[in-house]
């Protein structure tokens, strides 16, 4: 009895004297970087562990299974290295996490291991040798991890997260003697992982080694961006359920590569399985470890986007040309074509995946913010999960956090916001005889019409007298019919006799020939085209008209208010602009489809604010009878912004999707899909005019040739009419005053 309760101090005092040989540091560090290289300490290796609570239960767990350890297996523990080399403390500034955290570390030599076994008592040493070994302690594992760290995560920053028995486990050590920096997370809920810093440096890998699952599991649906959806993850000590629960959280299904590492029946023997992601639900069998190696020299971590074996993408859309148009065949069916379409059918051939078309609401489009934070429309359906892709010319922008719900891929176009408004009628076609020169020209030409009449009238009675021989200065009124027909290049039979009237006619025929010769050119133009009013161009004009804004939702009215443009933001004078003159933003209204925009252009009530290219589509559209476009676009824009393709928050698409599009983008296909759905959109419309009836033969009578060449007809030319009509009416007028009113007897 007494030689057993000497024995029993003796391990109770080894025990102990190893406790105070253990240097023990229990520090709050703010914002510290909790990186780590190989091992800390000055007396050999180390590891850190979050909670310090545990650090006599750490101790002992250590002491009696590196025992275990040191008289049953063939490997022993590795001597730890020289406190010189690379086993000193390593910190960095710009690795940090956000909030404070306590380490424990203990430090231990192979030596003091040794002397704690050989002073253990023999009574006590088949006890402990008895216990069921901890599946942490197999050195098989131990091999596994560093082989897959080594092969996979060489260079990358890891964090090691553990917990239920293996934060004190031999695997953990084998990877802590690894040069990689880490953070080592005692994980005893979700919360410590959700404080982790996941910022790969400059990769990243994730070692987790559980005897809880929860914490993970429960980790995996909270906040989405505290995760590093680009590393490597390998779980130990989870089951192939657990692991399929884990890949269907909101991390799990957007991260590419995952791991699970499950012991079987056979010793040293590890199965491994990964997630499938776009393949297929739940994990599969990827590779097994036997003691030393695997038995398959495939990858555990493949590639799995660049082939996506025809999994079924959901891609969101809605019409809006040349993005996506839509088009009836006659059997009913609906062909979607356009530039977005192309794009899309070129990454499904690329990447080796099917696409399965959805559509947002009636009404909700891309989306707005709601009231309770959440997103409708195309934003909402990428936030919950529901549609893999997004298309429809989305605008890329990060406005009132819809960084939170999706993502965008590289731009691979860029447009601007303009207006369309209504056409005014044109002018009538007679009007296009006063065309050729502004008001103020026609005012000077006459003006100096109605002058050298009388002055050549005066030049000619000054030069020869009332009774002399020149003919030019007998009566005014002959003078002034006399300069008109020089105006008009007609050649005269009565010539000027004296010298001073024959210098002045010859600066009068050059400047009547330059004058008619330039309205001779400038009236050709002028009667093969309709001649506009002059209408809104510009934001400052817009914003004087009374013409409400219409857009479909409320991202442009948003704009708006945001603009440092004075046409454009919201602060309103109307005190001092009196009403109708407020900035563009009072005038704003959100539509739920294009349609009624469209009514509302065309009644003159409003303009329609789009991207640049949707708007030259739709005025290609409505044109009348006789193709005549009936819209137009004010020149004045805004709001530049660039085009992408929307992702899912983190989505593993995006990378590689980018690198596609940037390629198509660098080839011109892009701006080449463009042109060609323009013109099967003209096809497909002339096609369903002809089937319908409504084609007018007449349609393009104004339209030009292939030659180039516009006959003139009765249309172009009335104006000319209307001068002859005018002509016989007063010739009547005059000759009836003549006949009634100054009738006398006949000149001799």
């Amino acid at each position: 009895m007494a030689g057993a309760a000497a024995c029993f101090l003796v391990v109770v005092s080894v025990s102990f004297s190893q406790l105070l040989v253990c240097e023990a540091v229990v520090e709050k560090r703010p914002r510290h970087h909790a990186w780590s290289q190989a091992g800390e300490g000055k007396d050999g290796g180390g590891m850190r562990i979050s909670d310090p609570r545990n650090s006599s239960v750490f101790v002992q767990q250590l002491l009696e299974k590196s025992d275990g350890q040191l008289s049953n297996s063939s490997t022993p523990l590795a001597p730890p290295p020289s406190p010189s080399s690379d086993w000193l403390s390593w910190s960095s500034p710009f690795l940090s996490t956000s909030s404070p955290s306590f380490s424990f570390t203990s430090y231990f030599s192979s030596s003091s291991l040794a002397s704690s076994r050989l002073l253990m008592s023999r009574r006590l040493r088949p006890a402990l040798e008895a216990e069921q070994e901890f599946p942490g302690d197999d050195p098989s594992l131990g091999r596994l991890l560093v082989d897959v760290v080594r092969r996979e995560m060489r260079g990358c920053s890891l964090v090691l997260v553990a917990n239920g028995g293996y934060e004190a486990s031999l695997a953990l050590q084998e990877v802590l003697r690894l040069p990689n920096f880490r953070q080592v997370i005692n994980a005893r809920s979700a919360k410590d992982l959700q404080r982790t810093d996941w910022t790969p440096y400059p990769c990243g890998g994730g070692v987790f080694l559980l005897g809880d699952p929860t914490p993970l599991l429960d980790f995996g649906g909270r906040d989405q961006h505290s995760w590093d959806y680009d590393g490597k993850i390998l779980i130990v000590g989870l089951s192939t359920d657990q692991l399929t629960r884990f890949t269907d959280t909101t991390k799990g299904k957007k991260t590419e590569h995952i791991v699970g590492v499950v012991k079987s029946e056979d010793e040293g023997e590890y199965r491994l399985y990964m997630n499938q992601l776009y393949w297929g639900k739940g994990v599969t069998w990827v590779n097994t470890w036997r003691h030393t190696r695997l038995t398959r020299p495939d990858a555990i971590f493949p590639n799995k986007i660049a082939n996506l074996r025809q999994a079924a993408l959901k891609v969101v859309q809605f019409e809006i040309p040349p993005s996506i148009a839509y088009h009836r065949r006659p059997d009913g069916s609906l062909f979607i074509f356009g530039q977005e379409v192309e794009l899309v059918l070129l990454l499904a051939r690329f990447f080796n995946f099917s696409i399965s078309y959805q559509w947002p609401p009636p009404g909700e489009m891309w989306g707005e913010k709601l009231a309770n934070g959440s997103w409708n429309g195309q934003v909402g359906m990428l936030g919950r999960g529901e549609s893999d892709l997004a298309i429809s010319n989305r605008y890329i922008t990060s406005y009132l956090g819809r960084f939170d719900f999706e993502h965008y891929s590289a731009p691979y176009e860029f447009d601007k916001s303009c207006y369309l408004v209504r056409l005014d009628p044109p002018f009538p076609r007679w009007q296009n005889l006063g065309l050729p020169f502004q008001w103020v020209t026609w005012a000077t030409i006459l003006t100096a019409l109605a002058l050298t009449g009388p002055a050549l009238f005066l030049l000619a009675r000054a030069s020869t007298g009332s009774s002399g021989s020149e003919p030019l200065g007998q009566t005014l009124s002959y003078s002034c019919v006399y300069i008109v027909g020089v105006h008009f290049r007609v050649s005269q039979t009565l010539l000027p006799r004296n010298i001073s009237i024959q210098v002045f006619m010859t600066f009068m025929w050059m400047y009547a020939t330059i004058l008619t010769t330039a309205y001779c050119s400038n009236l050709t133009a002028f009667l093969t085209v309709n001649i506009q009013p002059r209408s809104v161009d510009t934001l400052s004009e817009l914003r004087h008209s009374r013409l409400r804004v219409l857009s479909v939702g409320p991202l442009i009215g948003n704009l708006m208010s945001q603009s440092v443009n004075p046409d454009l933001k919201a602060r309103e004078t109307a005190w001092l602009w009196g009403p109708g003159r407020r900035a563009l933003t009072a005038h704003f209204t959100s539509m739920p489809d294009f349609d009624s925009i469209t009514e509302l252009v065309m009644a003159r009530e409003g303009v329609m604010v789009q991207s640049r290219a949707f708007l030259e589509y739709k005025r290609e559209q409505l044109i009348d009878s006789r193709g005549r476009t009936l819209v137009r676009i004010i020149k004045e824009c805004s709001f530049p912004f660039s085009v992408g393709v929307g992702y899912q928050t983190h989505s593993p698409l995006i990378k590689k999707f980018n690198r596609v599009i940037n390629w198509i983008v660098e080839s011109g296909l892009f701006r080449y899909w463009k042109v060609t759905t323009l013109r099967m959109a003209k096809k497909l419309r002339l096609e369903a005019e002809k089937r319908s009836g409504n084609s007018d033969s007449d349609a393009h009578a104004d339209a030009p040739e292939e030659s180039g060449v516009i006959p003139l007809g009765i249309d172009h030319l009335q104006g000319i009419f209307v001068v002859l009509l005018f002509g016989l009416v007063a010739a009547s007028a005059v000759f009836a005053a003549e006949k009634f009113c100054c009738e006398g007897p006949p000149p001799t």
